[in-house]
């Protein structure tokens, strides 16, 4: 317990906030371990430069939380801060923000760019609200299968409209070459009427060998297929033979509570944490 109290107060101590560019380059950049760069629509494109040259001087930091959303940056901008962040050469914790961010076309670039850091082992990706399709969700998903030591992978794509059931089957598939995977939160969108997405899904989450952890959020654009879609769900949960924790949250369900998932979920042997969020 007194070793678990020290290390938080050490990280209270090393964590760095900035919601300032200019504040952040005036920092003493060499010391920084636990970084926290807040740039919500602050920034253009004339401060990539800056902003990917001031990255590639903090050499100690191994926590990152870096929110670029809503900003006025082109795709060659965003290219130059994240080849910044290969010069983190001790990055093993990654928070991504880039919601409202044009990036049609860019999944495979996104994916690869992130996977050169080899030492990521937490990786938390927000990229809600995007124009990415499903060609670009398989491929950020079969690029950051590469990140050799990734164990807990958070993935939010809600309102990417263009990402269709092939796309939620694209994202199963890419899961599948996942293998020391051992806690998945992914946030995805059903806007078709087809279910054996679903089935793909679950299919390729389960052979990941070593997940024990589960936070999967679904939302419906058709609420006539969400009882349909949790009865397909609930069919397949067997196949989720390794989990220890299962927390799953239903979207848009305007009360149609269906309980068949707990029940066939209450029958995995290994399952000790189980949490049904109908909102």
């Amino acid at each position: 317990m007194g070793q678990i109290k020290s290390r938080i107060i050490t990280n209270f101590i090393n964590k760095k906030e900035y919601t300032s560019l200019q504040n952040f380059t005036s920092s003493h950049l060499i010391y920084h371990e636990i970084l926290v760069l807040d740039f919500n629509q602050q920034l253009f494109q004339e401060d990539a430069i800056l902003l990917a040259n001031t990255i590639k001087k903090c050499e100690k930091v191994k926590n990152l939380i870096l929110n670029l959303s809503k900003n006025k940056l082109d795709f060659q901008s965003l290219q130059l801060i994240l080849e910044g962040l290969h010069e983190c050469l001790n990055l093993e914790f990654l928070t991504l923000k880039l919601r409202y961010v044009s990036l049609v076309n860019k999944g495979e670039y996104l994916g690869s760019s992130i996977a050169k850091n080899i030492n990521i082992k937490f990786l938390n990706l927000i990229l809600n609200f995007n124009c990415f399709d499903n060609k670009d969700a398989y491929e950020i998903v079969m690029a950051i299968s590469k990140c050799p030591n990734l164990q807990i992978l958070g993935l939010n794509l809600f309102g990417n409209d263009a990402i269709t059931d092939q796309g939620i089957s694209f994202i199963g598939q890419g899961l599948s070459q996942y293998r020391n995977l051992q806690n998945l939160k992914l946030s995805i969108e059903l806007n078709n009427s087809g279910l054996a997405c679903l089935q793909e899904l679950q299919y390729g989450i389960s052979q990941c060998q070593n997940l024990s952890i589960l936070y999967l959020q679904i939302g419906f654009k058709d609420r006539q297929i969400i009882q349909y879609s949790i009865n397909t769900i609930a069919s397949e949960v067997k196949v989720w033979k390794k989990l220890t924790t299962l927390i799953i949250m239903i979207d848009n369900i305007n009360g149609q509570i269906n309980r068949n998932i707990d029940l066939q979920a209450k029958k995995l042997d290994r399952l000790v944490n189980l949490q049904m969020i109908y909102l």
